[in-house]
């Protein structure tokens, strides 16, 4: 019971950082389309890793950059929740290992192949 609330609260946490990560990319691209810049992700990109682009003003830059650091951080948060989300769903589980074997035991009750 432990573990499943465990990786409930894995899984709810890792999904938090997801629409975080989206809302702070929705509003990079937000900051940018007020200064008429939009485009593709990897403009986006080169524009937060470039810190001396004229089309945006210096207090619109820092604010951007600050937006990016939070994505780069919540993006290595998320990395690091998907590996232990991995990490728990290899761990044994009592009781899903015990419905296996009862499953697989009413497979083989129910095929009468099994049977000499």
């Amino acid at each position: 019971m432990l573990e499943q609330q465990s990786r409930l609260a894995l899984q709810r946490t890792r999904r938090l950082f997801i629409r975080q990560q989206s809302a702070i990319i929705n509003s990079i691209r937000a900051h940018l389309a007020e200064f008429g810049i939009g485009g593709r992700r990897h403009s986006v990109t080169k524009l937060i890793a470039d810190s001396n682009d004229a089309r945006v003003p210096e207090v619109a830059r820092v604010c951007i950059a600050a937006l990016g650091v939070q994505f780069r951080q919540l993006k290595t948060q998320i990395l690091e929740l998907k590996r232990w989300e991995r990490q728990a769903w290899r761990r044994p589980d009592r009781k899903r290992d015990r419905l296996k074997k009862v499953v697989h035991q009413d497979s083989l009750l129910g095929d009468p192949s099994a049977f000499p």
